[in-house]
């Protein structure tokens, strides 16, 4: 089956467009690596660290430390980009099922090479020199939301526990009320019924 020159044209294009893509991923991928401690050092790394914001501590949005030696960061930045190769073959392989029908050309494969180099030293720099001020960004954006959520949460649990114990303690006076109301005068009766058996039987006689 012959393919147009207009065709190829088209997946040469949504080729580019998809290497482009792969390297937003490994963006992502290198954000996360941030988040659990590994060092991109950037131009942004002192104004982090110097960096307040309110309701939150001091020093929160300075780069981490990393958590784990340099051996154990090395396999898990091994495995990271294993994983996206996997990834990015398996997106590969549907995008040549979804564009053309399953039947694998070079330049398809050349284009998204070319789309993927073309992010990576343009838009991929100015992310890798800023990766540790999106990782921030991304904390305290998650700081504040979960903040959100917490203080309207707080104020609930606060107010059902206000709304508890002002029943229990009406529920405690109601108890009182009808002790009163009903027992004492039961028991003041069993006294007096007592006392005039016992007046009958000549215990108050002198």
């Amino acid at each position: 089956m012959e393919v147009s020159m207009w065709e190829q044209a088209g997946n040469l294009l949504y080729a580019v467009w998809f290497g482009a893509i792969c390297g937003i991923l490994y963006d992502i991928l290198r954000i996360v690596r941030v988040l659990h401690g590994v060092r991109y050092p950037g131009r942004f790394s002192a104004w982090l660290s110097r960096l307040r914001l309110p309701f939150l501590p001091e020093g929160y949005a300075s780069p981490r430390p990393t958590r784990y030696g340099k051996r154990v960061q090395s396999l898990l930045i091994f495995l990271g980009d294993f994983l996206y190769l996997l990834l990015v073959g398996m997106l590969f392989s549907v995008f040549i099922y979804w564009q053309n029908d399953g039947v694998f050309r070079f330049y398809m494969l050349f284009g998204a090479t070319i789309g993927y180099m073309a992010y990576y030293f343009t838009v991929g720099r100015l992310v890798l020199a800023s990766a540790e001020a999106v990782a921030a960004f991304l904390r305290i954006l998650l700081a504040y939301l979960v903040m959100l959520v917490r203080i309207p949460i707080g104020c609930m649990c606060r107010c059902l526990r206000y709304l508890l114990y002002r029943l229990y303690r009406m529920f405690v006076y109601i108890a009182g009320r009808v002790e009163t109301l009903l027992l004492v005068p039961m028991a003041s009766r069993r006294i007096k019924r007592r006392m005039l058996a016992e007046a009958r039987n000549g215990c108050f006689d002198i």
